[in-house]
């Protein structure tokens, strides 16, 4: 019997693996949620599909468009009203960006007397989605792991119920096997409702009015609060303020609109949490739940393996008692991870070295950012050079590049940016999005163009833009969508690695950073130099990063070392290593 527990236990956990990443890519979505714009995706949209809002038309407003409320939002008065309007997808959407809100912003009350809250140094450089998938890690270990407490339990509660089956008949087994497995489901039920009434009163109070709650949001998704860190076009919109439809009364009502404290914090900023479970507490019933559902499960299978099943009403109870089994494991074990998860990562439980470790990772990923866009421009440099018929200046002339040739460069675009890791498939997307500032689906050009500026092209940059966006255009409407910027960006990284048109071009921003054309920089040069790029890196971003890559410290670099660190993209492994 222990070997068919075991089983059960391995399965359980392969179930929550696949579980917890649907968490995680619910998670991603919600931080990649835009206020304001008219794909279906953004709140905007969302918003007035729900009924709260309408479009109207309107020449004379902003995007030819007027919102308009239709209805007030509210997270519910009771706790029925909470239970059901937790169930639309909407209301999560919303809790969840105030809770991430309230993280990433602290009110004034985030602290006590005795204790500050911990806050995020740069929120522009966090993802709070990463932050908790990593705390997602300690809550799935709680509900996999089986320490002697639950053993011990186990055996407590499992030698008396085995001496009272013995003295029962076959069906009152099945019965009572069935009632214990959906025993545990309501326990996991109740646990389930308690930990969303005790993520409420941690959540903050939005607006009732959701135009105010959109403006509160704009500019807050991951890749808005990114484009201020993003290397090239200097006048991007940073909070998309110019691309807001009209806002009607919204704009004068809700010049002071914010959100309310948290209904805990509400008597003040001394409010204990009286009455609710600690987050520990919370953990052990998890891992208690999880470890008596597998014990459930393996006397489910041990009954068929010792005694047939006769009559109908044996086949009946104990097909009842094994549908208890998939409902626990795909609807409420989702929401126990994704509420134990928010609870026991936020106010007073955050953790700041997970906090550290995301936001230098952040930075890092600036470095990669950087080493792609030289590695873009580098391919269209190396084309033009080659004579490459799409590169060329003069392919301006219809005809020249045909949109089957694109289309076959796109495919295979397409197909090598799929084989490029998921980390970095995520990282170009977000650069895409930073560049997508009317939230349309379309990358600004000048974006591009700006960009082939800042790696010196004194002239033709507009050509060498609009020749990378014709080497993909398929359709020939000179809009870099996203299924053409990746293409483009599947090509550019798998041609353009470590050519000698990458390091000419990572050359070329290292001299901007020395002075009088010095061999080294400080990394208080190359921070000043880096915001010419512009890379919004301190001396003491520039100093860890280097620290984490080199494995030492590194006041100052050469041409050679700067080339080096940034083609590895500022990579964490231990290049100490190699030194010692």
């Amino acid at each position: 019997m222990i070997f068919l527990l075991l089983a059960v236990l391995l399965f359980q956990a392969a179930a929550v693996f696949v579980v917890s990443r649907q968490v995680e890519a619910c998670w991603t979505q919600y931080e990649r949620t835009r206020a304001f714009g008219e794909l279906d995706a953004c709140l905007e949209s969302k918003c007035a599909e729900a009924g709260y809002l309408e479009r109207v038309s309107d020449p004379t407003a902003p995007r030819g468009t007027q919102l308009l409320l239709k209805k007030a939002f509210v997270y519910g008065d009771s706790v029925q009203d909470r239970v059901q309007l937790r169930q639309l997808p909407l209301h999560k959407l919303i809790m969840w960006r105030a809770i991430r809100h309230e993280f990433l912003f602290p009110s004034s009350r985030a602290g006590t007397d005795t204790e500050e809250i911990l806050q995020v140094p740069d929120p522009s450089l966090f993802s709070f989605e990463e932050y908790l998938r990593t705390r997602l890690g300690t809550t799935v270990l709680a509900l996999v792991e089986v320490d002697i407490g639950s053993w011990f339990l186990a055996l407590l509660l499992i030698l008396p119920l085995t001496y009272i089956c013995s003295s029962l008949p076959f069906d009152q087994v099945l019965s009572l096997q069935c009632s214990l497995a959906w025993l545990l489901a309501a326990a996991a039920l109740a646990l389930t409702l308690i930990l969303e009434e005790d993520t409420y009163e941690l959540t903050p109070g939005v607006p009732e009015d959701m135009r105010q709650t959109l403006r509160l949001f704009s500019g807050t998704s991951f890749q808005m609060l990114r484009r201020c860190r993003l290397p090239g076009y200097k006048h991007r919109s940073l909070a998309g303020r110019r691309f807001r439809p009209g806002l009607a009364d919204a704009e004068e009502k809700g010049q002071n609109a914010k959100m309310s404290l948290p209904p805990r914090f509400a008597a003040g900023p001394l409010a204990e949490a009286t009455g609710w479970p600690a987050p520990e507490t919370y953990r052990r019933l998890l891992r208690l739940l999880a470890f008596f559902q597998a014990v459930c499960v393996t006397s489910l299978i041990v009954t068929y393996l010792s005694e047939p099943l006769e009559s109908w009403l044996d086949i009946g109870l104990y097909c009842l008692a094994w549908a208890e089994w998939p409902l626990m494991l795909f609807q409420l074990v989702p929401v126990l991870l994704r509420r134990l998860t928010l609870r026991t990562s936020i106010e007073d439980q955050k953790d700041a070295s997970v906090i550290r470790k995301i936001s230098l990772k952040s930075k890092q990923s600036l470095i990669r950012d950087l080493r792609r866009l030289v590695q873009l421009t580098s391919f269209q440099r190396h084309a033009r050079l080659n004579c490459k018929v799409w590169a060329s200046y003069a392919c301006l002339r219809p005809g020249s590049w045909s949109e089957n040739q694109a289309e076959a460069a796109r495919n295979l675009g397409l197909q090598r940016f799929n084989s490029l890791p998921e980390a970095e498939q995520l990282e170009i997307w977000a650069l895409f999005a930073g560049w997508d500032a009317d939230n349309d689906g379309v990358a600004h050009t000048q974006e591009i163009v700006e960009m082939f500026a800042m790696m010196g092209y004194p002239e033709g940059k507009e050509e060498a833009a609009e020749s990378l966006i014709r080497l993909v255009d398929d359709v020939g409407d000179e809009a870099l969508t996203w299924t053409k910027f990746k293409s483009l960006f599947g090509l550019a990284l798998s041609e353009q690695s470590c050519s000698d048109e990458v390091k000419e071009g990572l050359g070329c921003i290292f001299a901007k950073c020395a002075q009088d054309g010095a061999s080294r920089v400080s990394v208080f040069e190359l921070s000043e130099g880096l915001l010419k790029v512009p890379i919004f890196l301190s001396p003491d971003d520039v100093a860890n990063l280097l620290h984490s890559y080199f494995g030492q410290a590194m006041p100052s670099i050469t041409k050679a070392q700067f080339v080096e660190w940034v083609i590895a993209g500022g990579s964490f492994e231990a290049k100490g290593a190699e030194h010692e």
